[in-house]
């Protein structure tokens, strides 16, 4: 699966999409035979309603199961592949060949240039938001990995003690962020969701509810402590 492959931060980081063209130049049947991959551009572009995924199948008799399985699909509409075209394919390359390295390494199409503008706009929200949160939140909720793609972060607040910590952003502070439990269940719960995708006044205000709500949970053990 790699619907993120295009919005990876680091450019050392390589996605898996990639070993296909590795694969076919080497001619590593045994890799070839079993490889599939799955990707979509609607989480870097934004175009999820355009209901255009693909699939990179390159066994023939692997292909043919999958096609069977899924041959009550919904078909592409006409505007999503004409902005898959857009998003996948350099119209300097009219070749078959150089096509289907397009659609290995989806990075070079019409829209690469913006898309280059994005990953830097995200990778800068990223790190002003663990800042934030290192700096006003921690330890009581503290990141809990740094993400190397995407524009989602975890958010570890177990630490302020509350049975749903997300339910609380909710009501109390007007921030909606995504409950961790049904990712995580019960066992690993105390997990929230921040997506960091957006203007930066958003954001400041997003993280400054954030902080508010961690202050106010401290607020009431000093409070306690005092009793």
């Amino acid at each position: 699966d790699e619907v993120w492959s295009g919005l990876v931060f680091d450019d050392t980081k390589t996605p898996f999409v990639s070993l296909a063209e590795l694969a076919f130049s080497a001619n590593y049947t045994d890799l070839l035979d079993r490889l599939v991959i799955l990707t979509s551009p609607s989480k870097t572009y934004n175009v999820a309603a355009l209901d255009f995924a693909f699939a990179v199948i390159p066994n023939d008799s692997l292909r043919r199961r999958y096609f069977r399985v899924g041959r009550d699909q919904a078909e592409c509409t006409p505007l999503g592949l004409a902005a898959a075209e857009a998003i996948l394919v350099n119209d300097q390359h009219n070749s078959s060949e150089c096509r289907r390295r397009d659609i290995l390494t989806p990075h070079n199409g019409k829209c690469e240039p913006w898309r280059r503008e994005l990953v830097q706009f995200l990778q800068a929200n990223r790190d002003y938001t663990i800042d934030f949160i290192h700096n006003h939140c921690a330890p009581d909720v503290y990141v809990a990995a740094i993400p190397e793609a995407s524009y989602l972060i975890w958010l570890d607040c177990n630490g302020l003690g509350l049975s749903n910590p997300a339910a609380y952003f909710r009501d109390q502070f007007y921030l909606g962020l995504s409950d961790g439990d049904p990712f995580f269940g019960k066992v690993q719960s105390g997990f929230c969701r921040f997506n960091f995708a957006c203007p930066r006044p958003v954001l400041e205000d997003g993280l400054s509810r954030l902080a508010a709500a961690v202050e106010s949970v401290r607020s009431q053990r000093r409070e306690k402590s005092l009793q």
